[in-house]
Parts: C-alpha cells; structure tokens; sequence
C-alpha cells in the first residue's frame, strides 16, 4: 500500500499504466478522493462506467487489498492534508489564489517525490553518472532548459557533459556516446518522440540511460535502465507540467549533489572553483 500520505500520489505516477477501465476508476479517485471516500463500491462503479468488479481489481492493480482499503488510506491522508494535496483554482481566480494554489500543489507534490522516487533507482543512477565517461542530458521543449542546467551542474564537478538545444546535435553526440557512459532523458510524460529516438541511440551504444519522468508507465520508462519518477497527472491549465518541472529540477539537483559526494573531493574543488567565478561576476 502507498506510504502515508502519498496515496494520491502512487495512483497519480501509476494512472497511465492502467487498462481504460481501471483508469477510469483511478481518476475518479484522484479528482474526488473526498467524495470517493463516502461512495460504496457500486456507486463508484457506476460513476466510472464499469463493474464493481473492476472496481475491486483497479484498488489491487494500484497497490491496495480492496476498495474499503482504498477508502482507509484516502481518509488517513483527507485527514492529514487538510486540503493541501487538493487545493484547487476557483473559475476566476485573483492572482493570490493562484499563487496560494501553486504554492500548495508544489509543496504537495515535491512531498509526493519521496515516495514514488525509487531509491535503488536513485543510488545506481548516482553511482553511473559518477563514474561515466561523459553525460548526454536530453530534453525536449520547455524542459530544455532544466537538461542545460543539469550539464551546467555536472561539468561544474569535472563531468564532462552536453546539453545540446538542436535535435541534430542531440542526436549526433548520442552516436558517440558508448558504454561507460551515461544519458539522462527528461520528459514530464515520459512521451516525446525525439527525446526517446535520442535515448535509443543512446542506449544502441551501449550507453546507461537515466529516465526522469512524471509516470511509472511510460515508453521512456520502458527504455531507460532506471526511471526516476517524480511528478504527477494533470492538475489542469498548464499546472500539471509547470509543476512536474519543479519536482524534476529537485530530483536532478539532487542527484547532481550525490554525485558530486561519490566522486570526493575534485568535486568539492569544482565547487570552489565555480564559486570563485560567479564572485568575479558579480559588483
């Protein structure tokens, strides 16, 4: 059963992964888990389209014994949140709502990232980067920015690490690649064609690759060797995406950080180094 506190969060990672039906189900949960926690089984069948059946089968395909279990978690963790998982943005909002409903669902969801983040997952992806060749960071679209920032990051520690902007270029640097070294594709659904063409490459050369997502089901979960999930679904408006942008760029600095610890102290000089630089940059 998801952890305390994290059961929205474990059915969110796990939606996509689910056959329409228990989809169905399992999205109804996620956007009225208040009201779900009051329906009886064939009343959340009904309102899902399916059997009370499926029902059932959907509560254990995300990871709990029934629906009553289901509905124990949802109102330990209605209880604990009061809200916060769940804030929402009235029809017109004034700009202080939207910033009090941001503010909540990123706490929320950077809370969430301890749990469906797969910590075996996290200390081989630390051990690989630290010990790679060289690092090919892979984004496409409005995540580009976060893969510079991660290649930015590496090379600061000694790394040797490229974040093209061009697909051509992308592509090209993943042909060189080969094994001992390491690619990290970043993509909120886990979806992007030519990120995943990249990652196959990548991957044909023999290279490790490093999946950040917001989905445990997704094609590129499927190709990397470890997936580090941290996200969740669509929270509506642009929301879903922003927001899952700000769990990745913590689970990456986060990984960024371990890797400089396992690599020691040329690290920590990178660190110095650096530090100096933006000292001379600044009045």
């Amino acid at each position: 059963m998801p952890a305390f506190g994290h059961v929205t969060a474990a059915i969110g990672v796990a939606l996509p992964g689910l056959v329409p039906s228990d989809a169905r189900v399992a999205q109804i949960i996620l956007d009225e888990p208040t009201r779900v926690v009051e329906l009886s089984v064939s009343e959340l069948a009904e309102l899902a389209g399916t059997a009370a059946s499926t029902v059932v089968h959907a509560c254990k395909r995300l990871g709990f014994k029934g629906f009553q279990d289901l509905k124990l978690a949802l109102a330990r963790d209605l209880g604990r949140a009061q809200g916060v998982d769940h804030a929402e943005l009235p029809d017109e909002p004034s700009p202080d709502q939207v910033f009090d409903v941001f503010m909540r669902r990123s706490i929320a969801l950077l809370q969430n990232s301890l749990v469906t983040v797969d910590r075996e997952a996290f200390n081989v992806a630390a051990d690989r980067i630290a010990a790679a060749r060289q690092i090919l960071c892979v984004a496409m679209g409005s995540s580009t920015w976060i893969a510079q920032q991660l290649a930015h990051d590496f090379n600061v520690i000694g790394r040797v690490a490229n974040a093209p902007m061009d697909l051509m270029h992308k592509q090209l640097l993943a042909r060189q690649l080969g094994p001992g070294d390491a690619c990290v594709v970043i993509s909120h659904p886990g979806t992007s064609v030519h990120g995943l063409e990249t990652a196959e490459i990548a991957k044909a050369q023999g290279a490790f690759i490093v999946g950040v997502t917001s989905f445990q089901s997704s094609p590129l979960t499927k190709i990397s060797d470890v997936a580090l999930v941290a996200g969740g679904h669509e929270l509506g408006l642009t929301l879903g995406h922003d927001i899952s942008r700000i769990a990745h760029v913590a689970v990456l600095r986060a990984l960024h950080l371990a890797v400089g610890l396992r690599i020691g102290q040329s690290a920590l000089d990178g660190y110095d180094r650096a530090a100096e630089i933006n000292i001379n940059h600044h009045l």
